[in-house]
């Protein structure tokens, strides 16, 4: 009977050491502690699948806590509304200026912009881009800034919202690489891999919605982030 449970545990062990690890397990646990990420609702989502998910809405590539996601408390962020904005950081809600100072991360990853899409011309969406850089930078300067673009949306959301399409998200895409280069931080490009062919959001990566990411559209931006490192100081 030994002999029998000694080759159980054995065949168990190898089970165990053949599944597959997550796509971050070995070398990228310290960068992933490294980052926050500050948005819209688009960024909120973060919390329920990744931070909360048990796997039960799928497997999440990286573990974040909630104090590494930095958004209003309800997810909804427009850069218009910034000077009377609250971010939710340590169960506390605080102007975003003492959100930033607090949490002082080394590396913050932005990906605000969407709110608003309709009424954006380039030179407003600039000018509200670049307070909000601002604010960042004076709450906490030695935190490395990084723009990301904005996602995607799925063919369906844009035919049921006219103002809302895929041509003004690459512009914006496009006005925030441009903001990037001329204040020398980096950009990164995850919408790339969130499009299909067609251009729009792929639809195995949203919730449902044509716009909100599910666990593997965050999976394919998070597996991004970590193909892309940022030095400090980049």
């Amino acid at each position: 009977m030994k002999k029998y449970l000694c080759y159980i545990i054995v065949a168990l062990t190898v089970c165990t050491l053949l599944l597959p690890s997550p796509a971050y397990a070995k070398g990228n646990e310290e960068y992933i502690k490294q980052l926050a990420f500050f948005g819209d609702s688009t960024t909120y989502g973060m919390i329920r699948y990744i931070v909360e998910n048990d796997g039960r809405l799928g497997q999440p590539i990286v573990k974040l806590t909630r104090n590494q996601i930095l958004t209003p408390p309800d997810g909804t962020f427009y850069l218009g509304n910034l000077p009377t904005t609250k971010i939710r950081y340590q169960k506390q809600v605080l102007s975003p200026s003492e959100a930033f100072r607090k949490a002082s991360p080394e590396i913050l990853i932005v990906t605000v912009g969407v709110n608003g899409l309709p009424s954006w011309t380039e030179d407003s969406f600039r000018e509200s881009y670049l307070r909000l850089i601002d604010v960042i930078a004076s709450a906490t300067p030695d935190t490395q800034i990084v723009l990301q673009s904005v996602f995607p949306i799925a063919k369906e959301r844009s035919v049921k919202l006219k103002n809302f399409n895929m041509d003004k998200i690459d512009r914006m895409n496009g006005w925030i690489s441009t903001i990037a280069d001329a204040k020398g931080l980096p950009y990164l490009n995850t919408a790339s891999v969130l499009k299909s062919a067609d251009g729009w959001l792929n639809p195995t990566y949203h919730n449902g919605d044509g716009m909100h990411l599910n666990t593997q559209g965050f999976n394919q931006v998070l597996a991004y982030i970590i193909e892309h490192p940022i030095p400090k100081g980049a």
